[in-house]
């Protein structure tokens, strides 16, 4: 059974801000929204006090769930985690601080003076504090314009009194001496350019609680939208760590990874335009070193096993792939070489047997990336290389946001997040400073159509767990084209963008690799 996960959104908006994020929660959570009193939904009326509205909503709350808040709903969540410990099984706040208004006690909060005035605007004008607001959250962003815009599409109509109640609730929320004594598991993320939580109380925070405070790069107050995927990457492997959830699904079916790139081997080298020009910049990396034995790893229909004969003339090329159709397709077309079938989280070779590892956009289709990499290191010999390119989460992220206004199911392929690669690169013992190119390369398409055709015809469709089973209806695919339309450039071509991230590691030599091991 999956855990309940409450969503409490901010001042000035309703639960519609959580529309953007609902796919991926509702994957993992049985989804609760909360609509404070006056917004969206809600009948309630105003609340004088922060126990009795606290005491209200929890009345219709489940015994146990997760407390997930934005700025306002997440002082809220912090009160009631602090209150009700046993009704929160974790805490997670974007852009809350510990109080809205600054005093001695804590002075990393907004100036009184600038509270009152924006509390008189909102008095006399609520139309124009609610679009400056709008501004305020995105101030900071890089993409500023297109988030306030965002920003305004969401709003509701919402009545003075409410949004003068809601200050007045802003106000006299304080969690700076609650916030020691918490006993819940809790995390709190920051923007680092946020215009209404200063950047101060984050690090101020963060020197008392240490690593339960993160702080995004380059984003704005309205973080969880300006960064989706950066602020979910980090709750969802801090929820990994922090609490026991149920079982989480496979986030990749190998099973169906395998299958599917059989079926397009004798398709693949026709469309692989994006594939081969990855695969040659991957080439450029490579160590001009001897190398007696190569494996690439993932090498689908064996394109590049000649650029690496040509390499290392010296050497034995082997060619490794999980999709028994391109090992076949392979061994046909590419003479000179060993083919072999294999998974590489569990790699048919030999410790310390192999010079260089070559692995161009085939790793993301691993499941395990502590198991992969500690194969790779197990395999390579002292001094070896590991020369990789894979895709990173943001790839093909606007067809992603395109499915996600039709339903709830998983449609595009989530690649694995930046930090969960480098924590299993350290894991398995590589040198800790290593080459690193990050490629955004944006692909553009006249139809939808030709791209989902070219998908097909590489084999790259979706293999999530979690993707819809069946045909998909006319009526979603209508929706789909309609909401992909919406993100057609200046040159009215539909944008396809693919994150590629370029890796050279060194296994250190033996001397160095006996010390890691403690053998010394």
């Amino acid at each position: 059974m999956r855990p309940a996960l409450v969503l409490l959104h901010g001042w000035g908006m309703s639960s519609l801000v959580w529309q953007e994020w609902l796919p991926t929660l509702g994957e993992h959570f049985t989804v609760i929204q909360i609509d404070l009193p006056g917004y969206g939904l809600s009948d309630t009326g105003r609340y004088e006090d922060v126990d009795t509205l606290i005491t209200e909503l929890l009345a219709d709350l489940p015994d146990k769930a997760i407390y997930l808040g934005y700025s306002l709903g997440g002082m809220l969540a912090t009160t009631i985690a602090s209150h009700f410990p046993e009704r929160v099984i974790a805490l997670v706040t974007l852009a809350s601080n510990l109080q809205f208004i600054a005093d001695d006690q804590w002075p990393h909060a907004m100036d009184k003076k600038v509270f009152d005035d924006f509390y008189s605007l909102v008095a006399s004008n609520a139309a124009m504090a609610k679009k400056r607001f709008a501004g305020l959250q995105a101030y900071g962003s890089g993409q500023e314009k297109a988030l306030v815009k965002t920003l305004r599409a969401k709003k509701e109509t919402v009545a003075d009194d409410v949004l003068k109640n809601s200050l007045d609730l802003l106000a006299i929320i304080n969690n700076t001496q609650l916030i020691d004594t918490l006993k819940v598991p809790a995390l709190y993320l920051y923007g680092e350019n946020d215009n209404l939580v200063p950047l101060s109380a984050a690090n101020a925070l963060k020197d008392r609680l240490g690593d339960s405070v993160n702080i995004i790069p380059d984003t704005c107050h309205a973080l969880f939208l300006d960064k989706p995927e950066t602020c979910w990457a980090v709750i969802d492997s801090w929820l990994d760590n922090a609490i026991e959830l149920s079982p989480k699904k496979r986030v990749l079916d190998k099973q169906q990874v395998a299958r599917s790139f059989s079926r397009a081997a004798e398709t693949y080298d026709s469309v692989a335009n994006l594939q081969r020009r990855i695969g040659n910049r991957l080439i450029s990396f490579l160590p001009p070193v001897p190398a007696k034995v190569v494996l690439d790893l993932g090498c689908g229909t064996g394109f590049f096993a000649k650029p690496l004969q040509e390499a290392y003339p010296d050497g034995q090329v082997i060619g490794l792939d999980l999709a028994e159709g391109m090992v076949d397709h392979a061994s046909k077309h590419q003479p000179g070489c060993q083919w072999l079938c294999g998974d590489a989280e569990n790699l048919p070779l030999a410790d310390n047997s192999v010079d260089i590892i070559f692995s161009s956009l085939a790793i993301q289709w691993c499941e395990d990336s502590q198991a992969l990499f500690a194969e790779v290191f197990r395999v390579l010999k002292p001094s070896g290389s590991f020369v990789f390119a894979t895709l990173g989460p943001n790839t093909l992220h606007e067809l992603r946001r395109a499915w996600h206004q039709v339903d709830n199911y998983v449609h595009v392929n989530r690649f694995t997040e930046r930090e969960v690669i480098d924590t299993a690169i350290n894991s398995a013992g590589f040198l800790s400073a290593y080459q690193t190119v990050e490629e955004n390369i944006v692909l553009q398409y006249d139809t939808l159509k030709q791209l989902t055709k070219e998908l097909k015809a590489l084999g790259a469709h979706n293999v999530n767990s979690g993707r819809p089973t069946g045909l998909t209806g006319k009526q979603r695919i209508r929706g789909l084209m309609a909401a992909y339309d919406q993100q057609r450039n200046p040159q009215g071509a539909l944008p396809a963008t693919y994150q590629a991230w370029f890796g050279v590691l060194e296994k250190p030599a033996l001397a160095q690799t006996v010390q890691r091991q403690g053998l010394r």
